[in-house]
């Protein structure tokens, strides 16, 4: 394999593997060699992020606009932070 990194689940705020360990592999269509691997989910791992995805959905709505533009506004500017800069514009 080769630097492109193995990938897992993004579930309840914490990066993890499939519950079942499953992946599957990332070929280079040029090579024919694997460069990596995805984390494949299973249904327990659906599951356990429709939940974390409903729990969010009510904390969220329980927020006020005010509050969530605020923190929308955070996220756009730490991403911008940390975005690469081009040589453009």
């Amino acid at each position: 394999m080769s630097d492109y990194p193995d990938t897992q689940l993004y579930i309840d705020g914490r990066w993890q593997n499939a519950s079942d360990g499953r992946s599957i592999d990332v070929v280079n269509p040029a090579t024919g060699l694997g460069i990596g691997a995805v984390a494949w989910a299973g249904r327990a791992d659906l599951d356990a992020a429709l939940a974390a995805a409903e729990r969010g959905f009510a904390l969220w709505s329980q927020t006020s606009a005010y509050e969530r533009a605020r923190i929308m506004r955070r996220a756009a500017d730490l991403l911008r932070e940390r975005a690469p800069r081009s040589g453009g514009s």
